[in-house]
């Protein structure tokens, strides 16, 4: 969102570039552990203050903010869940639910959130073929 009201950019069908997973890597620790979602909330916020991305998103921009707090939310809340079913603590899957519903304000995302995070969770376990990374 930073480039976009700046910089022409376009979409390429192709992968270029991998994540690989090892049980030590930073993301996967704090995959283990939690995130700060408060985090996720603040940086969506930063970028959807931009004037010039308001300005490019014209009368889109009420369903783009709602779309992006959405994401916030079943983003951060998958991530926590996992980490909260991992080390067994219902009190961070309630505090991640806490949070969610002070830091998004609309309510249809509420209803939404389910369908979202279902095909999150189907991605993790039928992820798209991708070529192997490279050495």
């Amino acid at each position: 969102m930073k480039i976009a009201p700046t910089w022409d950019f376009y979409y390429i069908d192709e992968v270029l570039s991998s994540w690989r997973y090892t049980p030590t890597n930073h993301t996967a620790t704090l995959h283990k552990a939690g995130l700060p979602i408060e985090a996720f909330y603040y940086v969506t916020r930063r970028c959807l203050a931009n004037p010039a991305v308001q300005e490019m998103f014209g009368s889109k921009w009420d369903r783009l903010v709602q779309e992006s707090l959405l994401f916030c939310s079943w983003r951060s809340a998958v991530l926590n869940g996992l980490a909260a079913v991992r080390a067994r603590n219902p009190k961070q899957v309630q505090e991640t639910l806490k949070t969610v519903l002070k830091e998004d304000p609309y309510r249809t995302n509420l209803l939404r959130f389910p369908v979202c995070a279902g095909k999150q969770a189907v991605r993790s376990f039928f992820p798209p073929k991708l070529p192997p990374a490279r050495e």
